[in-house]
């Protein structure tokens, strides 16, 4: 073949399109060649091939291929509360993630579900959102992973913003220890108060009326705790909101020097804040101790009423004397006040 003839061959080869075909050659130039030998794939596809090259460059591997997921350790793709007691979800601002503790909701404490809430500081705390009030909750404090004993503590208690109204009625704290509402405790009321107090006793009318020496005694002797909790007014009500206050029952002794009082009985000591707690208690006028006769025989069940403020080393108070004048009239008169040195 001459040498005009050869060149004239290979341009021609040279000017057809390529085929792809099995043997290696060039295919769509937009694409590259798709290999069944191992040479390299299209650009835009990485590794989708079909010799065990690497997969995509902008996947890696997954879990079908060893990759870690979820179910073995690997980090959750999402927000969600991971299965081996890790964090939970992202809580917004101003909250925080807290799960129901072991606690009796019989003493007080409000039972919540798993989730974000305000922390508050008490039920006088006023910063919760509209709907919701500062309420006694019980917290798991230590959220372990599964099989793991990482805390022993499965209760405690938490002041949280929760829907609805605080508690509706009054329940009994375990111990003098323990706080009503966040405000008081049982101690902080008995250390407001001593075991003796002494002072004078003015009978009325004043300041014509005579007076004796009176003492008054106070012993606790493990009775109850009862807090009551806040009742705020309804909106727009002119009614004033009333904080929480603790009643600590205590054995009180009243006696005066002119044997006219000579009484022993049990009261709650009524506290609002620590430093003073209040007292009034009743007793029928036949179960008086001392010799006080109000020489009243026209009034149906005479009773004799006492009550006092102690603050500190003082007090003040004073003693009623009441009965039934006929059906729903009654009448109440005062004996004398009291004031301590």
């Amino acid at each position: 073949m001459s040498r005009i003839t050869c060149l004239l061959c290979i341009s021609t080869l040279l000017a057809m399109p390529a085929c792809g075909d099995d043997d290696g050659g060039t295919g769509d130039p937009d694409t590259g060649p798709i290999r069944v030998d191992g040479g390299p794939g299209p650009i835009d596809m990485g590794g989708d091939r079909r010799d065990g090259g690497p997969g995509p460059s902008d996947a890696g591997p997954g879990p079908e291929d060893g990759g870690p997921g979820p179910e073995d350790g690997g980090p959750e793709p999402e927000d969600g509360a991971p299965q081996d007691g890790g964090p939970g979800p992202a809580c917004p601002p101003g909250q925080e993630m807290f799960f129901p503790g072991c606690g009796d909701p019989s003493d007080g404490h409000v039972v919540i579900t798993p989730g974000c809430y305000q922390p508050c500081t008490g039920s006088l705390d006023r910063s919760c959102g509209a709907g919701t009030t500062c309420q006694r909750s019980d917290i798991n404090p230590c959220v372990c992973p599964p099989g793991e004993g990482c805390c022993a503590a499965c209760g405690a208690e938490q002041w949280l913003c929760l829907a609805g109204s605080t508690a509706s009625g009054p329940y009994e704290l375990e111990s003098l220890d323990a706080s009503c509402e966040g405000v008081i405790t049982g101690q902080q009321v008995l250390d407001s108060i001593v075991a003796s107090y002494t002072g004078t006793l003015s009978y009325f009318p004043l300041p014509e009326g005579r007076s004796t020496r009176i003492t008054i005694t106070t012993a606790y002797e493990g009775g109850t705790l009862s807090c009551h909790p806040a009742v705020f007014a309804p909106p727009g009500s002119d009614a004033p909101d009333l904080p929480p206050h603790l009643e600590v029952t205590v054995a009180m002794t009243i006696t005066t020097e002119d044997g006219q009082f000579a009484e022993a009985f049990t009261t709650p000591l009524d506290a609002w804040i620590p430093g003073m707690a209040s007292f009034d208690a009743s007793f029928p006028l036949a179960e008086l101790m001392g010799s006080y006769d109000p020489m009243r025989p026209d009034l149906m069940e005479p009773a004799v009423r006492v009550g006092g403020d102690l603050m500190g080393a003082r007090s003040t108070g004073t003693i009623f004397f009441g009965g039934m004048r006929g059906p729903g009239v009654g009448e109440t008169t005062g004996v004398g006040s009291w004031t301590t040195d």
